[in-house]
């Protein structure tokens, strides 16, 4: 009886200290990505895309602040929060100044400041707790892992443009649902979103001004600018922060030659104090078949220092170089109690419907255990990879940069 007690006070405990917060405008419309920060550990999490963040603490104190550019900020105590669902509106934010100092920036400044943003995001080595789903006919994989930013690499030169740039995700806990005649291992496409998206980051820091035309389609939060050559909208709102990257549908060779047609959108967090993604959404057509990718972010991007003898071109691109191929080629680690725990107190859901035809990989496997064909030396590296990579993920947990 008393075992039972405990457990049952154990599942007590936890629905009360899980809990649903959506966060919505004056016309009670969900407001996506904002940041909700916790002062007492200068934690912060974020949002998703239908304005709703679990919280899953043990402290009760009076130190949370909700943030969302245009809005005031809002305080709250976690007693104050409901065990289910909790919703709570912001108010717009109302700047009252005299007429003749209303000046909104031009639209030079706009991109200049669109384009700043853009490169704070790339001067360091950033590292963030994220979600990312995949699915297809033949496929549907999710998992919780790492997505990583070391900067933008030049993949236009001639020598560099094999490399799958300074972009990545690494897969920690996964769940993977395949059709009865795939064989494993999968390759993600995870590793197409990356390397499309460093490359897409540096090609607008590099545009040319003139080439950014005000586009005719009106927002009331935000202004929008079509990229010529690039085939993307930005969408930037009244201070300079970068709202969202819409992306027209465009090819794209990846670093192995093959071609793709590529679509989807960024989205950024909403938080005029921070610079980075807050959700990826791409649509990757292979001409066979149609994959649909979603990455969220679930913390606030740590900036961390790389150990010395990264510091120099050749050996950064190695490290960055054994993200991509890992990002490309995951191993796939099933454990479906931990899964379930990692969904309950991070709020991460599936992006697309589940394709109940497909079944369930109930079994973990490396890489390079399922690899097939004759090389030898391109699964010793992968099995080296592999090893390395779990190395790098349980350094990241032990500072709690990782799941």
């Amino acid at each position: 009886m008393r075992v039972l007690s405990t457990v049952l006070l154990v599942v007590y405990s936890f629905e009360v200290l899980s809990q649903v917060l959506t966060v919505v405008d004056e016309n009670h419309q969900p407001l996506p990505f904002f940041t909700l920060s916790i002062g007492n550990d200068n934690s912060v999490l974020i949002g998703d895309k239908y304005g709703k963040v679990t919280i899953d603490r043990q402290d009760d104190h009076c130190d949370y602040t909700i943030r969302y550019l245009g809005f005031e900020d809002r305080n709250f105590c976690l007693s104050d929060l409901k065990t289910d669902e909790n919703i709570i509106q912001l108010t717009p934010m109302v700047i009252e100044m005299a007429e003749s100092e209303i000046k909104g920036y031009k639209d030079s400044e706009l991109i200049n400041r669109a384009k700043k943003q853009i490169q704070l995001m790339s001067d360091n080595v950033h590292i963030v707790k994220s979600f990312m789903s995949e699915s297809n006919p033949s496929y549907q994989l999710e998992s919780f892992g790492i997505m990583t930013l070391g900067g933008l690499k030049d993949r236009s030169k001639k020598n560099d443009r094999f490399h799958l740039g300074y972009m990545g995700f690494l897969a920690q806990h996964s769940t993977l649902r395949v059709a009865p005649e795939l064989e494993l291992p999968i390759k993600s496409k995870m590793a197409l979103v990356s390397t499309f998206t460093q490359d897409l980051l540096l090609n607008i820091l590099r545009s040319k001004n003139s080439k950014w035309e005000l586009a005719r389609l009106v927002q009331k939060d935000a202004e929008i600018f079509y990229i010529a050559g690039l085939d993307v909208e930005v969408h930037i709102n009244a201070d300079g922060s970068i709202k969202k990257i819409g992306i027209i549908k465009q090819p794209f060779k990846s670093p192995n030659g093959i071609d793709y047609d590529l679509s989807g959108e960024i989205s950024f967090i909403q938080d005029q104090d921070f610079a980075f993604f807050s959700n990826l959404e791409y649509k990757i057509d292979d001409q066979a078949e149609i994959t649909d990718i979603s990455c969220v972010v679930h913390d606030f991007p740590k900036t961390v220092s790389l150990p010395e003898r990264y510091l120099n071109p050749p050996q950064k691109d190695g490290l960055f170089s054994s993200f991509g191929v890992y990002t490309q080629n995951p191993d796939y680690i099933y454990n479906a109690a931990i899964f379930s725990r990692l969904q309950a107190s991070s709020g991460a859901r599936y992006a697309f419907q589940i394709n109940k035809s497909l079944k369930l990989v109930s079994d973990s496997y490396a890489y390079h255990e399922k690899f097939k064909g004759d090389d030898a030396a391109s699964k010793d590296y992968l099995a080296k990879n592999s090893a390395y990579i779990q190395e790098v993920i349980k350094t990241l947990k032990s500072y709690d940069l990782a799941w």
